[in-house]
């Protein structure tokens, strides 16, 4: 990739910041999709990656939504630069715990650690929608399940899903979101976790 002109960054000193996911993610068999990062410098949509379903799939039929509780899940990218050898890559780690543990729960979690081809769209708590999957398929990188000793006690399934990238997250503007997944796309009824 070559490298980009260097940028401004300002302070958003009128906005609210928020950590945290919202209570959503979308997955897919990355396959399906065609995907294309917008790269070129100054774009409108710079730094967004355009997707489309293939012929023969949809967003009612092709993805699912894995639903969990506010706050106990989380995002992260980190590089990792090796300049004398001329190598750097993002690991993006996106962590999901799901409370309560239960037999469709413990089959949805199993069936996404065995998957060696996904895409995965989160949302974060200031409504920006990261997609993971551009350069290679998301996998699963560690699974369990937990249920300690006393009544407040963690008592769920957890798995960490992994995208190895050239390139933090891209965005997913809504108007993509609409295209994949409806006009209702926040409140679609897609199948569940």
């Amino acid at each position: 990739m070559a490298c980009r002109s260097l940028r401004n960054i300002t302070k958003n000193s009128c906005e609210s910041n928020q950590g945290g996911l919202y209570t959503t993610v979308w997955v897919m068999n990355r396959s399906k999709l065609t995907i294309t990062p917008n790269d070129t410098e100054d774009a409108e949509n710079e730094g967004t990656v355009t997707l489309a379903w293939k012929q023969g799939f949809s967003g009612a039929t092709d993805a699912t939504t894995l639903k969990f509780r506010k706050q106990s899940s989380g995002l992260t990218s980190e590089g990792t630069v090796d300049d004398p050898n001329g190598i750097n890559f993002i690991t993006s780690n996106l962590a999901l715990v799901f409370a309560r543990q239960n037999l469709n729960k413990r089959i949805a979690v199993q069936a996404l650690a065995l998957q060696e081809d996904l895409a995965v769209i989160v949302r974060d708590a200031n409504g920006e929608n990261h997609f993971l999957g551009v350069d290679n398929s998301v996998t699963a990188t560690a699974f369990g399940a937990t249920t300690g000793t006393a009544s407040t006690d963690a008592n769920n399934y957890t798995i960490t899903l992994t995208d190895i990238s050239n390139e933090l997250p891209y965005m997913v503007t809504n108007t993509t979101m609409a295209t994949l997944f409806g006009e209702d796309w926040q409140t679609a009824d897609l199948p569940t976790a």
